[in-house]
């Protein structure tokens, strides 16, 4: 009577189980299908026919004629409307063009080298229409053209205040200076940047809106793209001159929709402790990427999240409900739990994005844990105490088939990686020792990580079995393995994590 008790009160849980991931594919099915929805209606312009009269519709000039003049002056008013000077111009036959670059040259004052000013890019749209209009632009004749067509009007800071990089330096090596040896004494105080890449998006698509129905990012008609961190370039003092790119690109109505819908949307992370450089990271995607990849990437995002989730819940779930050890590598996991912790000071090291620092110092918890589950540690007012003599005796001869494998893996691990660090220290400029220890130490991690699996297929090879391992967990891993290799190629990355993505 017990026993089937006890069956029929398992299969309840089960099915509950069963039922509660039912319900959450269902829920996920459900938000993704309503995501996708909402992503399509931007897409989707507001209708307004051609027949209705202009005080209910808003035509573009584009309509009227394709051509375009973007016209650029610099100045120190934050409205460029001081001292303008014509620093050059982007004559368009059509909006449609693919491409179109110009390179300006910026003086570099005393003021601007000792942080003591503002420097502002100004940017005129102009319509030309009317035969007066010149027929090439320049600093004699730019007032002209403005006043004699239709214009729009927008200005962008060209100068930065930011922290700057760490240099690098061979620590070995005695010709460094003070400052050198000291990197942070003035590395902690803002310094004027100049931007060096600066992109205008025009939206090449002709469409008539409807006054009542003006999407909301539309409302600020005028924007500049790309004005990222990555683009700054430290003013030196023995600059004269610096090099601005300056580059048109038409956009069409659906992707500016995306990119502003997001771009508002990230601005509001700021309060979770996303910075300017993460943010900087999702508008790179957006703006940088192929449409149709990045749509191919926004369906992947949400599948890997999935797995991770599926991956996270199995393994929890095994590891919670282990008992014995039996099968299980101590050495894979403490190695595991080593690796993820290292990856992730080494990721915090190179200033990366939070996109790839948050799933990694989860990881590294989970992994930590592990590591108390397999090493049976318990915390108490009394102290740490492990527990060796509550191991079975399967589980004692899986720790002697783990130690001898780990000592033939000794014999070549270790002075490889050591070779492998001194090399880099004689040879590679480093911020600090402690970012050439972590970064050692990482090159490691990822170098060997696969070999040790050895200790682990070294027991499953003596015991005859597998089936002590969390076999869901891995085939989930397995899958995202495969998604991370995409994302290596989106997501700025240190170089040896991109590369130990595959």
């Amino acid at each position: 009577m017990l026993y089937q008790w006890q069956n029929n009160n398992r299969t309840a849980r089960q099915f509950i189980a069963s039922y509660k991931r039912l319900h959450c594919q269902l829920l996920f099915l459900a938000y993704m299908t309503h995501s996708l929805w909402d992503l399509a209606k931007m897409w989707v312009p507001p209708s307004c026919e051609i027949g209705v009269s202009t005080k209910e519709c808003l035509k573009s000039r584009l309509e009227i004629t394709p051509k375009l003049n973007l016209i650029f002056v610099m100045d120190r008013h934050p409205e460029c409307r001081r001292n303008p000077q014509f620093v050059g111009a982007i004559q368009l036959s059509s909006v449609l063009e693919e491409e179109s670059k110009i390179q300006i040259q910026v003086p570099m004052t005393d003021d601007l080298k000792q942080n003591g000013s503002n420097l502002y890019l100004g940017v005129y749209s102009a319509s030309p229409h009317s035969g007066e209009y010149p027929s090439t632009i320049t600093k004699d004749n730019w007032v002209a053209a403005v006043s004699k067509s239709e214009v729009a009007f927008y200005a962008t800071p060209l100068v930065e205040y930011s922290i700057p990089e760490p240099e690098t330096f061979n620590l070995l090596s005695g010709a460094q200076n003070e400052e050198k040896k000291n990197p942070k004494k003035d590395m902690d105080r803002p310094c004027s940047h100049l931007r060096s890449q600066i992109t205008v998006n025009v939206m090449s698509d002709p469409i008539r809106f409807p006054r009542a129905e003006i999407p909301m990012e539309f409302y600020h008609i005028f924007r500049l793209g790309s004005l990222s961190k990555t683009d700054l370039r430290l003013i030196n003092k023995t600059d004269t001159n610096a090099k601005v790119d300056i580059t048109y690109r038409p956009i069409s109505y659906g992707k500016l929709r995306v990119f502003l819908h997001f771009t508002n949307a990230f601005e509001s992370m700021k309060n979770l402790g996303f910075t300017k450089k993460d943010n900087d990271e999702i508008k790179g995607i957006l703006t940088d990427t192929n449409i149709v990849l990045l749509g191919v990437t926004f369906v992947i995002s949400a599948v890997h999240l999935v797995f991770d989730f599926l991956s996270f819940t199995n393994e929890i779930s095994f590891w919670r409900n282990c008992k014995s050890m039996k099968g299980i590598s101590n050495t894979t996991i403490l190695w595991r739990a080593f690796s993820q912790f290292v990856i992730f000071l080494y990721l915090m090291n190179e200033n990366t994005s939070l996109l790839v620092l948050i799933p990694s110092g989860i990881s590294a918890i989970i992994e930590m844990w592990k590591v108390s589950k397999t090493f049976k540690i318990r915390i108490s007012f009394s102290g740490i105490k492990f527990g060796e003599e509550d191991r079975s005796e399967d589980e004692k001869k899986t720790m002697d088939y783990d130690a001898n494998a780990m000592k033939y893996l000794s014999y070549i691990l270790y002075p490889i990686v050591i070779g492998g660090a001194i090399y880099s220290l004689i040879y590679t400029p480093h911020k600090s020792w402690y970012s050439w220890t972590i970064q050692s130490t990482a090159n490691g991690v990822y170098a060997f990580g696969f070999i040790f699996m050895l200790p682990q297929l070294f027991v499953n090879y003596k015991l005859k079995s597998v089936a002590h391992l969390p076999w869901k967990a891995f085939m989930y891993k397995a899958f995202n393995t495969f998604i991370d290799d995409a994302f290596a190629f989106i997501i700025t990355m240190p170089t040896a994590h991109r590369v130990a993505c595959f």
